[in-house]
């Protein structure tokens, strides 16, 4: 198979190869964009109805994994066509489809195997284990600082606006009650070995600066971190973890802000694997 997995991961697509070989990634990239409204479009693609944001390979080749994040679009988006084509001979792969496809997730706080989430046309992946669903307590999380709380520690949260897209009841936080944005701490969660066919699946909220986030750790060696983006509106994140197979991983809230947007918030953490009727 030629073409690459095509997943939208909060207001990008990702593009992911594996195995990835020599020469995969030459061949320039399409990437047509039609928006809800053509009003939304520059003055000079209207009259084609849609968005050309071609691109060349710009990401990361490693240990046999091509992967590629590239930026959507503020507007509201209604289908997109991407692959990759010989300039003046033709098309090598091509996917099309339309966004709303993608945002049909199903969760459950009570069995792992119930989650099923859609990343794209070519990526559905379901639950298999909870690294943390945060509604009893703090399920195994070891906490440091006075920042880091579950939400359902606490009625009510001064001067924090309302809180979206949570699953269940609780979650972790990085707000503190009485001293807001002030309060600075981290969470570390229970070591974990993923196979090679293991995703790690999250929802996050809060800020986006430097100093909040969550930090994927494999033994001592950090290996991405992921933040908010400044609200208070939980986003899907999905990370292939085909990369550390075998190795103890943990991941770490951290918020060391104490100025404006200096929190951070986490729910529903889990182990998945891909929908086995996507590989047949």
């Amino acid at each position: 198979r030629n073409n690459f997995d095509v997943s939208l991961i909060g207001n990008s697509l990702l593009y992911e190869k594996q195995p990835c070989l020599e020469g995969d990634t030459d061949a320039p990239f399409f990437l047509h964009i039609e928006p809800v409204d053509e009003i939304s479009l520059p003055d000079d693609r209207r009259r084609y109805k849609f968005d050309n944001s071609d691109f060349d390979w710009s990401g990361s080749i490693a240990g046999g994994i091509c992967r590629a994040e590239v930026p959507l679009p503020d507007y509201d988006i209604t289908r997109i066509r991407t692959g990759q084509y010989n300039p003046g001979e033709n098309l090598i792969w091509e996917e099309s489809f339309a966004v709303a496809e993608w945002m049909r997730d199903r969760y459950s706080t009570v069995d792992p195997s119930s989650n099923e989430w859609r990343f794209g046309a070519s990526l559905r992946l379901i639950g298999e284990q909870f690294i943390g669903q945060f509604e009893d307590g703090l399920d195994g999380w070891l906490l440091a600082g006075d920042a880091v709380t579950n939400q359902l520690r606490h009625e009510q949260y001064q001067h924090q606006t309302p809180i979206t897209g949570s699953e269940g009841q609780g979650f972790l936080t990085s707000f503190h009650p009485h001293k807001g944005d002030a309060a600075t701490g981290q969470a570390r969660s229970p070591v974990f070995i993923p196979e090679s066919d293991h995703y790690l699946v999250w929802l996050i909220a809060g800020g986006k600066g430097i100093g909040v986030g969550l930090r994927l750790w494999a033994d001592e060696e950090k290996i991405a971190v992921w933040r908010g983006e400044n609200t208070e509106h939980f986003k899907l994140v999905a990370y292939s973890l085909a990369g550390v197979t075998g190795r103890r991983l943990h991941l770490e809230l951290f918020d060391d802000e104490i100025g404006g947007w200096g929190h951070i918030m986490l729910d529903h953490v889990m182990l998945a694997r891909r929908n086995v009727d996507d590989l047949q």
